[in-house]
């Protein structure tokens, strides 16, 4: 997990998604969605941590939180028997990433650790017997009986590539009813490509909330502001040749990570390795160069944050306009 700068989107999301969390109401599913790279696993656990990372409150065998990981089957479409599946292993053996990654350990963690260790043997494969809809019934019993609070579901975007006779919105209408039926919460956490998770379903998309994880829009002043801020935050641990390299870079690190704060990190780390492989701990101007992605990658990435700002905007104020024109009687009628 990337350390956490606290920036304004980040900070702003973290703020959302609180609240979201704090208000329990099973059946809710909340969707973070954002670029690769935004932080959404870095803020979904530092929001799961807060709320649900003292196990002295869980009690004995129960787990407030599940996290499951969406992906593709062999022929790269997504398998919901293996979510099923995987969503049951989960609850017998769960992985506590989002609880440990990165955290100080406590003698309550270590324990819960010893004791899923020593049980893993026991629930290995244990679903493997039941047919899908034989998973997701033993899935209600157990997390009920463990006291879940959270499903928390990452790649979510998977479950967007189906057969062409298998909608998205089919299984998150599945997924809605499970979650009612054990009195949990969803967190689905995806890429701009997960907006089709709710298409063309409007009962779907009601009972969602989505957390827009958004990266920088330099053009802006505002974002702009926040953007030189937050480089100035990754730029602190290292050295420049000039001294003023970093003012007089902005621009281009902007343009070679769309602000994107993963992408502004790892950029500095590959511009620290062409530093080190000449042999001098002074970042020059030259080890960025040597770092930007080729122009493939570049607009592989910059495609990705035009899409999220597509599936994100409102719809323009003149065409809900148009609409309420249409639908709103006149005083002559």
């Amino acid at each position: 997990m990337l350390e956490i700068i606290p920036h304004r989107n980040f900070l702003a999301a973290q703020a959302r998604l609180r609240r979201a969390l704090t208000d329990h109401r099973p059946g809710r599913l909340i969707v973070v969605i954002g670029v690769g790279g935004v932080g959404k696993t870095t803020l979904r656990w530092s929001v799961l941590r807060e709320l649900y990372g003292n196990p002295r409150h869980w009690g004995i065998g129960k787990i407030p939180v599940i996290e499951v990981m969406a992906i593709l089957g062999a022929k790269a479409y997504f398998n919901s028997k293996a979510l099923a599946e995987e969503s049951l292993d989960q609850l017998h053996m769960p992985d506590l990433s989002w609880l440990t990654r990165g955290a100080k350990t406590t003698p309550e963690i270590e324990m819960i650790e010893e004791a899923l260790a020593a049980s893993r043997e026991f629930w290995k494969g244990a679903s493997r017997n039941l047919t899908e809809a034989g998973s997701w019934n033993a899935f209600k019993k157990n997390a009920r009986e463990r006291d879940m609070k959270i499903f928390s579901l990452e790649h979510a975007s998977a479950l967007c590539i189906n057969h062409k006779d298998t909608r998205p919105a089919q299984h998150i209408i599945n997924l809605m009813s499970i979650m009612e039926a054990t009195g949990a919460m969803g967190v689905l956490t995806t890429i701009q490509d997960g907006a089709a998770l709710w298409k063309g379903r409007s009962e779907v998309r009601r009972r969602m909330d989505v957390i827009w994880m958004a990266p920088y829009d330099v053009s802006k002043p505002e974002d702009l502001k926040c953007y030189l801020g937050l480089l100035k935050r990754i730029a602190a641990p290292y050295s420049f040749n000039p001294q003023n390299l970093l003012e007089r870079l902005a621009p281009e690190i902007a343009a070679a990570t769309a602000a994107v704060y993963a992408e502004m990190v790892n950029l500095f780390q590959r511009a620290e390795e062409s530093a080190h492989d000449a042999g001098r701990t002074e970042l020059i101007e030259a080890d960025f160069h040597e770092a930007y992605y080729s122009a493939d990658d570049l607009e592989t990435l910059w495609s990705d944050v035009a899409r999220f700002w597509e599936v994100k905007r409102s719809d323009k104020a003149s065409a809900v306009t148009e609409r309420a024109d249409k639908l709103w009687p006149t005083e002559d009628e």
